[in-house]
């Protein structure tokens, strides 16, 4: 994923922690990462994924490329609906799934409410977005699994809470900047 750091002053630790949570999804995905020819050394894949996992996750995976493509061509604000659409797919499969995944229900609430009202600029919201909606998918395949891994767990916690400090520092910084911008011209 290639990204365009000085054309929307999107924080580098934003995109940073989004692209580690892109690499470890890559790894643990149940559809497997898109492998070249060069890459068959890659992480072996868990074939005993449990059957509503291994049913979503060609959906997933689609939905996850598509995203990682138009973010990479500087696409954000048509991002948004794919990874609304990702976000439903991983409420589904948490639901079938009965995953007692972490964050809390009030939090899968708020960013649900996040998904239908888009407030702000369309890119930091977007990566944002994506990178909790990635953490989220990474539980409940990590629950999936039955994976106890705390490391795991734990590393993805914290890059979450890295998106979500970046991304509600770059909107007020972002809205403050156009202040400044609009008081200086103006």
């Amino acid at each position: 994923m290639r990204y365009d750091l000085y054309v929307h002053r999107v924080p580098y630790p934003l995109i940073s922690a989004v692209q580690d949570l892109h690499d470890m999804y890559t790894r643990t995905s149940p559809a497997g990462p898109f492998r070249m020819q060069l890459f068959h050394d890659a992480l072996p894949r868990d074939p005993h994924w449990p059957v509503p996992v291994a049913a979503s996750a060609t959906h997933i995976d689609n939905l996850i490329r598509g995203i990682s493509c138009l973010l990479g061509n500087n696409l954000a604000e048509p991002a948004l609906p794919v990874i609304a659409a990702l976000w439903k797919a991983v409420l589904r499969l948490s639901t079938e799934m009965h995953s007692d995944v972490q964050p809390t229900a009030e939090y899968y609430r708020f960013l649900s409410f996040e998904m239908i009202r888009p407030a702000g600029d369309p890119t930091h919201l977007a990566y944002r977005l994506f990178g909790e909606v990635l953490a989220a998918y990474l539980f409940v395949l990590a629950d999936a699994t039955r994976l106890e891994l705390p490391s795991l767990r734990s590393r993805v916690e914290k890059l979450r809470q890295q998106i979500v400090q970046n991304g509600e520092s770059a909107v007020e910084s972002g809205s403050a900047g156009e202040a400044s911008e609009k008081a200086a011209g103006g």
